[in-house]
């Protein structure tokens, strides 16, 4: 799909904070840090594989991870496009990546218990499109929500 996309052009994906969450119910110290060294997609892929296998044993809780799997879910998204935002086609061609949350928005999804609504959820994403381009290295791959860069980890 990256051959798609203009040069200059724009990967900006939903993701959730749900992946953030998730990572701070990691109870296995040696399995958190492999997530907030500087990741391989062979190395993320990985640790997906190793979250699939503990559910399909029954033994991802005692090796750590949390029992939330849509939140492990987004963590990988989330961090995927830390990693792809530094794919070389991506630098070459200056291609702007960045992930975002629209926070927790009435839909069918959350059984309409959300407190934004579909407009105020647009927002985030909404913002990320209109953004002036730039590739900044402090902003390019990053995970956004209420239009701030925040920390894939909840460290900020």
């Amino acid at each position: 799909m990256i051959s798609l996309i203009e040069d200059k052009g724009k990967i900006i994906t939903l993701g959730s904070t749900a992946g953030v969450m998730s990572f701070k119910k990691i109870t296995n110290e040696a399995l958190k840090s492999r997530f907030t060294k500087d990741l391989t997609k062979e190395e993320l892929y990985a640790l997906a594989h190793e979250f699939e296998e503990g559910v399909e044993k029954g033994n991802y809780a005692e090796l750590g991870w949390p029992k939330w799997g849509y939140g492990i879910s987004k963590l990988i998204v989330n961090l995927y496009h830390k990693i792809l935002a530094k794919y070389p086609e991506i630098v070459s061609r200056s291609i702007q990546v960045n992930v975002c949350c629209p926070g927790y928005v009435k839909t069918n999804m959350t059984s309409y218990k959300g407190h934004l609504t579909v407009e105020q959820g647009a927002i985030t994403p909404v913002f990320l499109v209109e953004r002036p381009f730039e590739v900044d290295p402090a902003t390019q791959g990053g995970l956004f929500y209420e239009c701030k860069l925040i920390s894939f980890f909840g460290n900020e």
